[in-house]
């Protein structure tokens, strides 16, 4: 009995996947007719009546399509989706700045005296002076170094200013020396050969050109070997004499056999503004002058958010720089000024236009051609007069870093000459 029940299930359900193979192979509508179904249903009611008869029904080892799960349901992200889905949100900026925010500033002699009246233990000033000594001890052996054709550079933590101090009292106090504050903003490389021209050399004549100028120098002290001269720069590596004019030139002083050059370095990476020619020019012997000293005259011209600068020193430093001016460059240098007296309180100012300057100083007779006004503002960019900044469509946009409340006193001053 329990034989002919289970060949008759098996044969049903055989029938059923065949029947179902053939409807999703043929994909047609198939729809049974009335007597197939009563007859398969009379069958299956009469199978499934027997089958509760029985302890123990086979269940089928193959499921119909239709109840098959599918398998592949993986999603592969590509990047080329993950690219387009972020270029889709909108960056959301801001035209604010921490400048305008309207909180007091520290005035420059204040920072100093805070900085200046730091404390620090017996133990610890006891160990500053024990450094302090040993960096003197070397003094000697940097006089050799000199005499022998070398020049010395010092490097380590700390300031070098007064141990450089010390240096020139004890064993330069009676020579030629001229002192360089490479920290100084408005240094160049014209102030340099200047002071030596007319402090060291007296000479009655002084080229503008500074190529012109260093050749002179070069050739009055290799005529005079008997006359000899130091240099004491400190921060040779400093903002305004890092570029590779400024170390080109100094580095062909430093050839000179009786030109002697005892600099100092602070930054991590100052070797790198050198290349090897400049390097075998210098010929600098390295010394490690750690003396943990802060930092106080080398930060004290630099810019800084929580710091107010001294409106009279940028001011006399501009009419300084002016007055060694051409007329027309003068006259190019306040029109760029009263634009941005003008303009430079809008919310969105950008500068003012290259070619829109250029215009301007065409009429009036003070350029010829686009390269002539770009030789005049390389002389503003050397001396931070003038920023040029590039927007994203290729505009030049030419920007004055100074407040303009000292813009505006310096031309109620030039206006009135």
């Amino acid at each position: 009995m329990s034989y002919n029940i289970r060949k008759r299930l098996k044969n049903v359900v055989v029938e059923s996947d065949e029947e179902e193979k053939d409807f999703e192979e043929s994909a047609s509508d198939y729809s049974p007719s009335e007597s197939e179904s009563a007859s398969s249903s009379s069958e299956l009611e009469n199978s499934s009546s027997e089958s509760d008869n029985s302890s123990h029904v086979e269940s089928s080892k193959k499921l119909p399509t239709k109840f098959r799960q599918d398998e592949d349901h993986t999603y592969i992200i590509k990047s080329d989706d993950y690219f387009s889905n972020c270029t889709k949100k909108k960056a959301v900026t801001s035209n604010n700045k921490f400048t305008d925010v309207d909180t007091s500033r520290l005035e420059q002699g204040k920072l100093q005296d805070l900085l200046s009246s730091y404390n620090v233990t017996v133990k610890h000033n006891k160990q500053l002076k024990q450094v302090a000594v040993e960096n003197r001890d070397q003094f000697s052996k940097w006089l050799y170094i000199l005499k022998e054709g070398f020049n010395v550079l010092l490097y380590g933590l700390g300031s070098k200013i007064k141990i450089l101090n010390e240096f020139r009292e004890k064993c330069l106090g009676n020579l030629p020396v001229l002192v360089v504050d490479g920290f100084f903003p408005n240094l160049s490389i014209k102030d340099i050969v200047t002071g030596i021209v007319n402090d060291i050399l007296e000479l009655s004549d002084n080229p503008t050109n500074v190529y012109e100028a260093c050749d002179v120098i070069i050739n009055k002290m290799s005529s005079r070997r008997n006359l000899c001269f130091y240099m004491i720069v400190h921060n040779i590596e400093g903002e305004p004499l890092k570029n590779q004019q400024t170390q080109t030139l100094l580095s062909k002083l430093a050839a000179v056999p009786n030109i002697h050059i005892v600099a100092s370095i602070d930054h991590i990476s100052a070797p790198l503004i050198w290349v090897n020619t400049q390097l075998s020019k210098f010929n600098f012997v390295w010394y490690n002058v750690t003396s943990f000293l802060p930092y106080l005259r080398e930060t004290s011209f630099e810019e800084s958010s929580i710091v107010q600068q001294p409106k009279a020193l940028v001011l006399s430093s501009l009419n300084n720089v002016f007055m060694s001016l051409t007329s027309k460059t003068k006259d190019i240098y306040l029109i760029m000024v009263k634009y941005q007296l003008e303009h430079g309180k809008a919310k969105h100012y950008k500068g003012f236009a290259f070619k829109k300057l250029y215009g301007v100083c065409k009429e009036g007779f003070l350029v010829s051609t686009d390269l002539a006004l770009r030789s005049q503002l390389t002389e503003f960019v050397d001396h931070e007069m003038v920023k040029i900044k590039r927007s994203n469509d290729g505009v030049e946009y030419l920007v004055i870093p100074i407040d303009n409340n000292v813009l505006q006193q310096f031309v109620d001053k030039h206006s009135k000459e």
